[in-house]
């Protein structure tokens, strides 16, 4: 998503966004409950364009997931939220960033989880988004604790069990 301009009042700083109209990916499939293969296929063609865009100009996300993919009327998709991508590489340029982690548990990859961000824990967070647009669930699902040590291992039911004839 577009960002126009950046303005600030004291200490505080207001972001202005180019307005989209449409639904986030979460909506999507909150509604739908799992999307045709067809259609996934679709979106995630442009989402993974957008993501790849972003890391070829060095900006990694980290907190991809579906609240933060709207998708048009007309199909086009858009990423947003790259606040936390702005806010860790302000963080790391003040040299702030120690034992932080940020971004959402459930489409992090395990080495997120353990501080370390890199592009590939962002094409993680896809895998993870891709898997829930298909099937309606995420693939690892408990406690916080739990759910770390079944990433880790790779323990979750494929999304063919889940979502016959794929």
């Amino acid at each position: 998503v577009e960002i126009y301009s950046i303005e600030e009042d004291g200490d505080d700083a207001y972001l202005v966004f180019e307005f989209v109209d449409g639904k986030t990916l979460h909506e999507l499939i909150a509604e739908k409950g799992s999307l045709p293969a067809a259609e996934a296929v679709a979106l995630f063609r442009g989402l993974s364009a957008g993501v790849d865009y972003a890391h070829r100009r060095g900006v990694i996300h980290r907190d991809l997931k579906p609240a933060n993919v709207i998708v048009e009327p007309d199909g086009t998709v858009k990423i947003m939220d790259f606040g936390v991508a702005r806010q860790a590489q302000d963080a790391l340029l003040r040299q702030a960033l120690t034992n932080t982690v940020v971004g959402t548990p459930p489409y992090m990859a395990p080495e997120q989880e353990n501080g370390v961000v890199c592009a590939q824990s962002d094409v993680y967070a896809l895998g993870v988004c891709l898997y829930e647009a298909l099937t309606g669930v995420l693939p690892f699902q408990g406690t916080a604790g739990a759910v770390l040590l079944a990433k880790m291992a790779a323990r979750y039911e494929p999304v063919e069990r889940r979502a016959p004839g794929l």
